[in-house]
């Protein structure tokens, strides 16, 4: 009877040291950690002159529009700066996978940009990673290692 009592009581002490121990796979339990996409900005500028195309007239802001490629359309909004004005699509990157967007500067003018972003999960944290960017037809480049993409018309 006693050994029975001995292997209940090892039994029981080791459940409780399994359950109240270092929890090692919920590592992560209460910490929340999420950095959102980063933010597409796009500096369209000309081709030869690389000044800012809304601040010359070539193109009137209130006729540019965006959209996915499913034709719907995609918030926009202008960053003002003394020497240049700048397009911010604050929702592009939110979707996972390989998207095609369109930046439509008037009637005839398109700016197609694909994208692919994957969600990631490292040390307790989610957070997104572009796969692949690029602007189709113009000539563009991110400009020092920031958000910012020029894109030459």
């Amino acid at each position: 009877m006693s050994k029975n009592l001995f292997v209940i009581g090892a039994s029981l002490l080791l459940t409780a040291l399994a359950f109240t121990s270092c929890d090692k796979t919920n590592k992560c339990q209460n910490i929340d950690c999420f950095t959102p996409p980063q933010q597409f900005i796009f500096d369209i500028v000309d081709g030869e002159t690389e000044t800012n195309v809304f601040l010359t007239g070539d193109f009137d802001r209130a006729d540019v529009a965006a959209a996915d490629e499913n034709g719907d359309w995609e918030n926009l909004q202008f960053l003002d700066y003394g020497d240049t004005n700048l397009l911010v699509l604050p929702e592009m990157g939110w979707n996972t996978g390989k998207h095609q967007y369109t930046i439509s500067l008037d009637a005839e003018t398109e700016i197609n940009i694909v994208l692919e972003m994957q969600e990631a999960y490292e040390n307790c944290c989610t957070f997104f990673r572009v796969i692949d960017f690029d602007v189709e037809d113009y000539e563009w480049y991110e400009v020092d290692n920031s958000e910012l993409v020029r894109v030459k018309i």
